[in-house]
């Protein structure tokens, strides 16, 4: 987003909410006198400072964060979440457990700062459901995907930053081990440190393959080519193991991407394959590009444009967005195909801390894809597996609450291949 005209909107508009949240809470007040409205004034204050930081938005110092982004951040996630209160406040009911939302929201700053480490396993080795009869292969209907596992395939464990999950020793059978790094987010939570010890973690872990699906950056990094380079110079170390794709905010500092990947060696594929060996047999990598009206014509001509390169037995798609998936001109003839995303953070907003798998955007849809392991595929018996990332940052709504960001370790087994 732009310092214009759009910037300044999205300013009024979310401020503006936030006050009407504190009128109405003030209201229920009442009498309280001048020091709860000397302390809204001052976490106002500390938002106005944030968005004002923004207009030449730069990464800021571990001091300014403390200080002034994320008290911003927190009252803005807690004036939001409070929103029915004070309309309950300003309707002349008590708003019973109206510091519910800002307990939340501080617990949100502490989800916000960490990552979970998950370990999954995903196996296209087995048999899909049959397709359906009458297919008509030239023109497929829309691709059902279903969710895989009771939590969504997400096997989560943590794990001590000195092991090795899914090593080589446990690749030898012909499976494969791949970390996805993915909507690391450049910004206030994920500091140029914390994404390089992400990288670190995961050049440690010996994968035979690193995905990085996408949105590098945020408001404040898109000028930060240099923090980007020294972030990612760790997966120098893997040059040519390394894929990326592009995602929907690194269009607004296309180059500072670019730069940053050819600088630590990340092969970022723009609509793009390539094919690549590992221990358990080649596979072909496909990164897409991101496009905001994604269509199945314009899928359709680039995989019949990229035709001639995709020869091996086994696909690794690339693809930020996990909606275009319902896009794919999945055939009869493709391999068993594995498609990474990210983008949605988990849907950010949810039960998964708790051991669920209800996140906000259940309220939207029945099929998210917000988050774990999904099947799909029409007009082939052949298995093909989603895996959409939470991400290690988030961009949009100020927090995290109950859906821990991730770093991702996927043994992934092939057909014809052991367990």
């Amino acid at each position: 987003m732009g310092r214009g005209r759009p910037f300044a909107l999205f300013v009024l508009v979310v401020f503006g909410l936030a006050s009407l949240s504190w009128a109405g809470l003030g209201r229920w007040w009442g009498s309280g006198g001048s020091l709860p409205l000397a302390i809204v004034a001052a976490l106002q204050s500390s938002v106005l400072l944030h968005f004002l930081s923004l207009v030449r938005a730069r990464l800021r110092p571990l001091p300014f964060r403390l200080l002034v982004t994320w008290p911003a951040l927190w009252t803005l996630a807690g004036s939001l979440l409070a929103l029915p209160w004070a309309i309950a406040a300003g309707l002349g009911f008590r708003p019973y457990g109206w510091w519910l939302p800002f307990v939340l929201a501080a617990m949100g700053l502490a989800e916000s700062s960490g990552a979970m480490r998950s370990l999954v396993s995903i196996d296209l080795g087995g048999e899909e459901d049959a397709p359906p009869q009458g297919v008509d292969e030239a023109e497929p209907p829309p691709i059902q995907l279903r969710r895989l596992l009771p939590v969504g395939g997400d096997v989560l464990y943590r794990w001590r930053a000195g092991d090795r999950p899914h090593g080589p020793r446990d690749t030898a059978d012909g499976g494969l081990h791949l970390v996805q790094i993915s909507d690391p987010h450049l910004g206030a939570f994920v500091s140029p440190r914390r994404l390089r010890r992400a990288c670190e973690r995961a050049v440690a872990a010996e994968p035979d393959l690193i995905a990085i699906t996408g949105d590098f950056l945020t408001m404040e990094s898109q000028r930060e080519g240099d923090a980007l380079i020294e972030a990612l110079a760790p997966l120098a170390r893997l040059r040519g193991r390394v894929f990326a794709c592009l995602g929907n905010h690194d269009l607004e500092a296309l180059e500072t991407v670019r730069s940053a990947c050819e600088a630590a060696g990340v092969v970022l594929l723009v609509d793009a394959a390539t094919t690549v060996s590992t221990p358990g047999g080649e596979v072909d990598v496909v990164g897409l590009g991101f496009h905001f009206r994604e269509s199945r014509q314009r899928l359709r001509d680039l995989f019949d444009r990229l035709g001639p390169l995709l020869t091996a037995p086994r696909r690794i798609v690339l693809l930020h967005d996990p909606h275009a998936v319902r896009r794919l001109p999945i055939e009869a003839r493709w391999p068993p195909t594995l498609v990474l995303s990210g983008h949605l953070h988990g849907g950010q907003l949810g039960t998964l801390r708790l051991g669920g798998s209800w996140t906000l955007l259940r309220l939207f849809s029945s099929q998210p894809l917000d988050h774990g392991l999904w099947g799909f595929g029409h007009g082939s018996a052949t298995p093909h597996r989603l895996y959409v990332h939470r991400g290690l940052g988030h961009y949009g709504f100020p927090v995290r609450i109950g859906v821990p960001a991730e770093e991702a370790s996927l043994r992934i087994r092939w057909p014809g291949t052991g367990r």
